[in-house]
This record gives structure tokens, C-alpha cells and sequence, in this order.
């Protein structure tokens, strides 16, 4: 091995992970790959991570205009129905569209999670918008954006977003051509055998016509095939119900399409309804399309406690992983004694019970929860509530495990709360551990005299001082 190599990843084995940024940053060492013999843990860098640095939102569900700041440990905090849960989503699904809107640890959907469980696309966005648009600059300072369109706005689409849809159902349009061309290639194959066998001159001459059509229709293909495929890009167009858009670096990344269930169309004359015939398109769609124009940045990873099964979480972790953080739970939860092949094996007063992970308690999967998304990579982790079904007694502990990883990992928190009790354990444990300055709180509010949201931002130290005007904020409707 490389002398220079092995030293650094001794090092590295010797501080532990709590050094490894700020030995990354004062080494400047870029995509560094060291491997070391067995009695060495396998140490990677791969240049800065992409936390956070700022974020935007316009025109997404209840928020008008959102800007922020981000820190490392940021707190969204008010009463209900004050935008809390758009936030979380609108960077959700910026962060989702480098990994083609979907939740990178489990590869379960976002977008369509949440056009369903919010009753549609439709309420995704504004009804004052015209789209919503999502962007956030990161700790690298590239950039990364996210545009939403319904339908009925596609029109007031600019130059480069119609350019990029096109180019998304370009891609749908080339498949279904080049099916529609094997089906008619299939088509006239069987046609040429049934016509070798056939004796009969009137059934010949009928076999004869047909094929002559369909080699018609297929010289179409090849001579004609820019019309071709403009005609079929233009008819899908029409099927399009929700877009997103999204761009890394100004440059198009990735887009969602969803389309209608139906299709209609409009034939204006005689020759267009003769040319629709002629052409066998296949009319087969699925309620959704994915694409990615190019490779994902790699160093944009997430997860989001809003969708995603803890099982298939748990299912991503190497044995080394897993075992760190059953570990890390037992620490926590004093009769917690293992976790295997799905099941979780309880010990009360030396009884054993063994239990679907299913059938455990929310708050103890939260718990479970906290640790892999970051042994996984991830470096933005996303929480409505965490405090959601949680023993008061865990609470403090759940805050604690928090600014330890943010501490350990140089991860990002972007969470959501109403808990009182909450507030005041990440407070406490922030201001013991010297980092109440990395954590950030966003209070949200209604001016109830004209239904317009707004917000005010607070930092760790204004928040402690007020921490019960801010509980006070989480009180009522």
C-alpha cells in the first residue's frame, strides 16, 4: 500500500469518526479510497458533504415564499396547520429528485406517497401558484432545483422546462416506437408463413394486400420518423397531469410525469384521422414515469421519516452496522435484547419474548430508527415529530442520540415538533454539550386576521431564553 495512504487511514482508524471531517478539510483530501489490512476498518473520503446550506420554497401546498439559513440541528416549531409538514416535504422531494423522487435508503416513492396521502397532485402546489419551485444551495455550494406543474400550467411553462419535459417523453415516445416497430416486424413474420402455406388464390391475394400494408406502415417508420416521433411526443403531452422538474447545477437531472388515466384527442381533419390509424401506437401507459438525464451526484443523500418501512431500513445494514446500532439500542432501551430475521427479542426479568418488528411500540422504531439512515450515508435526515408515541423518559435520550450524531457524523437534522418536553430535552442537551449554536428554530404562525403565514427565526440561545413563549407556540389549534 501507498505510505501516504496507510498513514492516513491509521489516523483516521486511531481519531474515529468524530475527526474525520476535520481531518478531511485540513488534509484537503478529495475521493481518497484507503484500504487497509483486516486488522484496519476500510476507511473512504469522498470530498465535502452535501449538507444544506440554504433553502428556498415558493408555491408548495400552504407555503407562499420560504427562505432559510440552515444550521445543523433546525427546528420547525408552531400550532397546527401553520406550514410545518410542506417544509419538510418540499425538501424531501428536492433532495428525492437525485435519486429519481424516491426515498434513496428504502427506494420507496416519495412524490407519489405524498400526491396520495395529501388527496392528489393538485394539492401539492398553491392554488395562488403558478408551480411550486423548491431549490437549495449546499455546503459545496452546487445547487439543486425542483419545479412542480399541473397540468393546466404546463403552457406557462419557461423555454428550458418545456425543453426538459419534452425530452423526458422523447424517451416514452422512442420506446413505444420501437414496440410498435417489433409488433409490426412480428406482425408481418407470421403474415409471410401463414402466406407460404396458403393455397388458395383468393385467401392469397388477401394475405397478399395485408402484407403489402404493413411493410407500408413499417417504410413509414424509417422515412418519416421525425414526424413520427413529434406526432407521438405531442399526443403524450396531452396525457400529462403533474411534472416535476428537477436541476442540478442549472443543468437538467431528473423528471417525474404523471399522466391521466384516460387519453383523448382531438383529429381536425380527415388525413390526421387517416395517419393516426395507419400508425399502430401502442396506448399502454403507466400512472407514472421516471427518468434521470444524467448521473445522480452521489454525495446527495437523505432520508425522510415521512415514508419508508423500518424493515427495509434495517435490511440495507451490513452485519457490522447492525450490530452497532442494537448496540446503540440497548444503551437506550434496558430490555431490549436482539433483533433477528425481522423480530425483536424483549427480555423481562430474564422472560424472553419474541415479537414481529411490526408489532412493536412507534416509539420504540423511532428509536430503532435514529441510527441507520447515517451509518447508511446519510447526511439530511428529515422528522415530523419525532416525538410522536415516545415515553417522556425517551425523549431525552432520543435528543441526546441526535446532536451525538450530529456531533459523530456531521449529519443535518430537519425536524418538526409539538412537544414542549421536546424542545426543553434538546435545549438542555445542546447547552451541556457546547453546541446549542448549531441548532436553529423556525416558529411558525398565522395572522389569523388575514390567513397569511409567516415565520420568525430564532437561534439556540434566543430560543433557550423563550422556551416557554415557544411552548407556548406549540399549544392550541
Amino acid at each position: 500500500m501507498n505510505p501516504k495512504r496507510f498513514l492516513i487511514a491509521t489516523l483516521l482508524y486511531m481519531l474515529g469518526p468524530r475527526q474525520m471531517a476535520f481531518l478531511q478539510k485540513a488534509l484537503k483530501l478529495t475521493r481518497i479510497k484507503c484500504v487497509v489490512s483486516k486488522y484496519y476498518r476500510i476507511v473512504k473520503l469522498k470530498g465535502c458533504v452535501s449538507v444544506l446550506k440554504e433553502v428556498n420554497i415558493q408555491g408548495y401546498r400552504a407555503i407562499d415564499k420560504f427562505n432559510l439559513e440552515l444550521s445543523k440541528v433546525n427546528v420547525l416549531v408552531g400550532r397546527n396547520n401553520t406550514g410545518k409538514s410542506s417544509i419538510l416535504e418540499a425538501i424531501a422531494i428536492l433532495l428525492s429528485s437525485c435519486h429519481k423522487f424516491k426515498n434513496p435508503l428504502t427506494g420507496e416513492s416519495l412524490l407519489g406517497y405524498l400526491a396520495e396521502i395529501r388527496g392528489g397532485y393538485q394539492y401539492l402546489i398553491n392554488v395562488n401558484s403558478t408551480c411550486a419551485i423548491v431549490s437549495a444551495t449546499m455546503e459545496n455550494n452546487s445547487t439543486l432545483c425542483t419545479r412542480m406543474f399541473l397540468k393546466e400550467k404546463l403552457p406557462a411553462m419557461s423555454s428550458k422546462d418545456q425543453k426538459t419535459l419534452w425530452n423526458a417523453i422523447r424517451e416514452i415516445a422512442e420506446k413505444d416506437i420501437e414496440r410498435s416497430i417489433e409488433k409490426l416486424k412480428e406482425e408481418i413474420r407470421l403474415f409471410e408463413e401463414r402466406l407460404s402455406s396458403i393455397t388458395s388464390k383468393t385467401l392469397r391475394e388477401k394475405y397478399t394486400t395485408r402484407l403489402e400494408e404493413l411493410e407500408k406502415k413499417l417504410r413509414r417508420y424509417s422515412l418519416d420518423k421525425n414526424s413520427i416521433l413529434n406526432e407521438r411526443v405531442n399526443d403524450i403531452l396531452r396525457r400529462v397531469r403533474f411534472a416535476a422538474l428537477s436541476y442540478y447545477n442549472d443543468v437538467a437531472l431528473s423528471a417525474y410525469i404523471h399522466f391521466t388515466s384516460t387519453h383523448t384527442r382531438t383529429m381536425n381533419t380527415e388525413d390526421e384521422w387517416s395517419m393516426f390509424f395507419e400508425l399502430p401506437f401502442l396506448f399502454e401507459f403507466p400512472s407514472e414515469f421516471i427518468t434521470s438525464f444524467r448521473r445522480t451526484p452521489s454525495d446527495i443523500k437523505f432520508y425522510a421519516r415521512l415514508v419508508g418501512k423500518l424493515s427495509l431500513l434495517l435490511d440495507k445494514l451490513d452485519v457490522g452496522m447492525l450490530i452497532k446500532v442494537l448496540d446503540k439500542l440497548r444503551n437506550i432501551v434496558p430490555y431490549f435484547q436482539d433483533y433477528r430475521d425481522g423480530s425483536v427479542v424483549f427480555n423481562y426479568s430474564k422472560r424472553l419474548e419474541i415479537i414481529p418488528l411490526s408489532s412493536t411500540g412507534e416509539g420504540f422504531q423511532a428509536l430503532l430508527e435514529l441510527l441507520p439512515p447515517v451509518l447508511l450515508g446519510a447526511k439530511v435526515i428529515i422528522i415530523e415529530e419525532p416525538e410522536v408515541h415516545l415515553h417522556p423518559g425517551f425523549m431525552e435520550k432520543y435528543s441526546l442520540e441526535m446532536l451525538k450524531m450530529v456531533k459523530d457524523y456531521n449529519v443535518q437534522f430537519i425536524v418538526s415538533t409539538h412537544s414542549l418536553e421536546f424542545l426543553r430535552d434538546l435545549l438542555m442537551n445542546a447547552r451541556q454539550m457546547g453546541v446549542i449554536n448549531d441548532i436553529k428554530f423556525v416558529r411558525m404562525y398565522r395572522h389569523y386576521s388575514t390567513g397569511e403565514l409567516d415565520y420568525e427565526i430564532l437561534s439556540g440561545e434566543e430560543s433557550y431564553e423563550e422556551l416557554e413563549s415557544l411552548g407556548g407556540d406549540l399549544r392550541g389549534p
